[in-house]
């Protein structure tokens, strides 16, 4: 019985593509800690991330991603912190979910993606890295460009535990990092299906 379960789920997956990458960037903005920081001069474009993705069927799914972020005060150009990220995420395709209606979801769907993971800041000014436990989660808007390629919006919050280096790159107490994310990219579909799981 579990061997005719296992053979039907396996034909069911096999009908589309589960694997896909993601390339994309986008600005970022610090929020905690805030001591002495304007945080619109931090606002900028210096965000870049790829990730891989796989769907076990049309709803859930599992992401892992590395991402780099530079935090640099336009005001005061010796200020600055680097942040590599790598973290792995659940992800659920809220479209699916909600039964979108076929002309509207054959063209536009919406993921729901969290995770955790370890990201390594360095200040600019020294050459050690600091290590922090990550924690984040958010939003993807999809709009499907080819039966290969989409278009991907995303809100993502995320949250270092026990950050010791604030965004300028200054000593600070133990404390939580929270900085918000808006980025854009491409999705590209991997698979000789026609459809992704995103689109099935």
């Amino acid at each position: 019985m579990a061997l005719c379960l296992s053979l039907a789920g396996f034909a069911q997956q096999s009908r589309f593509n589960t694997l896909s990458l993601e390339l994309g960037g986008g600005v970022h903005m610090p929020f905690l800690p805030s001591d002495n920081l304007d945080r619109m001069a931090f606002i900028s474009l210096n965000q870049f991330q790829v990730a891989g993705r796989h769907m076990f069927n049309e709803s859930f799914g599992l992401k892992v991603q590395y991402a780099h972020h530079v935090f640099a005060d336009r005001k005061a150009t010796d200020e600055s912190l680097t942040q590599h990220k790598m973290t792995v995420e659940a992800v659920y395709n809220i479209g699916e979910a909600l039964n979108f209606n076929y002309t509207f979801y054959e063209n536009f769907a919406l993921l729901m993606h969290a995770g955790v993971g370890f990201s390594s800041l360095k200040p600019n000014s020294l050459s050690e890295y600091e290590y922090t436990p990550t924690i984040q989660g958010g939003l993807t808007p999809l709009i499907r460009l080819t039966d290969k390629m989409a278009l991907y919006l995303d809100g993502t919050v995320v949250v270092n535990v026990g950050q010791k280096y604030a965004y300028n790159g200054q000593p600070i107490s133990s404390s939580l990092g929270i900085f918000p994310t808006a980025n854009a990219g491409l999705v590209f579909y991997i698979g000789d299906r026609r459809y992704h799981a995103d689109w099935f």
